[in-house]
């Protein structure tokens, strides 16, 4: 603490303003981290919500499906396939049980499902690797955006592969669940996946 009388009157304003300068700054140094504490807070709130509305809106998708998705143990269906003729390729119908996801967005091409996992969402296809990475399924912008296959796939001719993308969220949603493979009996138990084009249902061997 200063003590003032034992300075002189000029140097004592000099002190003063010095002392206010000082004190200017620190509240607005404690001002700024109130600030920024604010913004933290709220930037964690926001992101909570974001992920709670995509949440719901990815299991309200879901019950748009027309019918149930072929399970592990369900028989061996008929599926319905693209055929080419000399002049063009003939594409088949949308799966009934598609039809109303398909209505919604013309971009659907699928949906990809894991058992026992957050894994149940619809897989979109552009003609870029870029605009799901920050869009969703609604074509609004979302930091998690959507499940996507990549756009030199083609489910109408046929692939031998078939590349889907999808962040790795803190969260535990999109795909970050595929991280329980690391686990031996979590493989063991869920060796198949389902992945449903929007023309035929798919069943695959992990």
């Amino acid at each position: 603490r200063v003590d003032l009388k034992s300075y002189d009157e000029s140097m004592q304003k000099i002190i003063l303003q010095e002392m206010k300068k000082n004190e200017r700054k620190r509240k607005t140094i404690v001002l700024v981290c109130a600030l920024v504490g604010v913004l933290c807070v709220g930037y964690v709130f926001w992101d909570y919500y974001q992920g709670r509305r995509s949440e719901q809106r990815w299991e309200s998708l879901s019950g748009l499906i027309g019918s149930e998705q072929l399970s592990n143990d369900s028989p061996e269906q008929e599926y319905a396939s693209a055929t080419l003729t000399e002049d063009e390729l003939i594409v088949p119908d949308v799966l009934e049980k598609y039809k109303t996801l398909y209505n919604s967005n013309r971009n659907l091409i699928g949906w990809v499902k894991i058992d026992d996992t957050i894994i149940d969402y619809p897989v979109m296809q552009c003609d870029d690797n870029t605009y799901y990475l920050n869009h969703n399924f609604d074509q609004e912008e979302d930091s998690a955006g959507a499940i996507f296959l990549d756009c030199n796939c083609d489910v109408v001719r046929g692939n031998d592969n078939y590349i889907l993308y999808g962040h790795h969220l803190s969260s535990g949603r999109m795909f970050a669940a595929l991280e329980s493979y690391e686990s031996e009996s979590f493989f063991e138990s869920h060796r198949y996946i389902t992945f449903d084009t929007i023309y035929e249902e798919q069943l695959f061997e992990v």
